[in-house]
């Protein structure tokens, strides 16, 4: 299936995940809020991880004009969907989609990203979808967030942020599994589909705790105190909220 946003289509039809709230969310946000002390207004260079279709770097290609983006999959047909979405976009000359997994990119020569992003798998205990590239997809196996958070860390340059949606349950463990990387938390925002319904996703954004401001002295309970925000989707009548459309108004149609 194709979805046309307002400068770019994204086609889903050979990716397991496909294009969803999660994702338009992550790449409307991601290291939207005041920089922090020493980083650049905005990124140069930002890696993907587990691009899927590539619609996260499509909006972040559009969004920072100058940026690079390194989009990685380790599922071989959502690599070449991404590349074939970003070939038909008009920043196809700053995108790049390979078919490696995190794990292998750090192997090999780097000289930092400013942003990693990921809408990362994250169903550790449920039951595991039938279809294999949908449970890998889905799934924690492939990628735990342990991992993310500890090679992240070393991929970031000083002043890099990484930025990932998540359920809204995992929160607290993933600030303190953070924590144990040598990450703080620098911006949190809480995601409701509408007034009066739990909360169903954070969006999450992390730095390195050496470039921060932040030391462990400075936390309190193991976490430093971040910047933190509320959005909801859906007004009653289920159209999209004041707020919902600001953040994606350069994206829908």
């Amino acid at each position: 299936m194709s979805f046309r946003f307002k400068q770019f289509t994204v086609d889903d039809s050979h990716c397991a995940m496909k294009v969803g709230t999660d994702g338009v969310l992550l790449g409307a946000w991601a290291m939207s809020s005041v920089p922090l002390a020493g980083q650049a207004a905005e990124p140069k260079r930002i890696l993907d991880v587990g691009t899927g279709s590539g619609v996260v770097a499509l909006m972040l290609a559009q969004r920072f004009r100058s940026a690079n983006i390194t989009a990685i999959d380790i599922n071989a047909e959502a690599a070449a969907q991404a590349a074939v979405n970003f070939t038909a976009s008009p920043w196809s000359e700053r995108l790049s989609s390979r078919h490696l997994s995190l794990q292998q990119l750090t192997d090999l020569p780097c000289e930092g990203y400013d942003l990693i992003v990921s809408n990362p798998p994250y169903f550790t205990e449920s039951l595991k979808a039938p279809d294999t590239n949908r449970a890998t997809a889905r799934h924690a196996d492939s990628l735990p967030l342990e991992q993310l958070f500890r090679l992240s860390a070393d991929m970031l340059k000083p002043t890099g942020r990484l930025s990932i949606i998540t359920p809204a349950a995992h929160c607290n463990s993933l600030r303190r599994l953070a924590a144990s990387n040598n990450l703080v938390t620098t911006t949190l925002c809480h995601v409701f589909s509408k007034e009066g319904k739990p909360e169903l996703r954070v969006l999450s954004e992390f730095a390195l705790a050496s470039a921060s401001g932040w030391t462990s002295s400075s936390e309190a309970g193991g976490f430093a105190i971040p910047i933190e925000s509320t959005i909801f989707l859906q007004n009653s009548d289920g159209s999209r909220t004041v707020d919902y459309s600001r953040l994606t108004c350069d994206f829908y149609l």
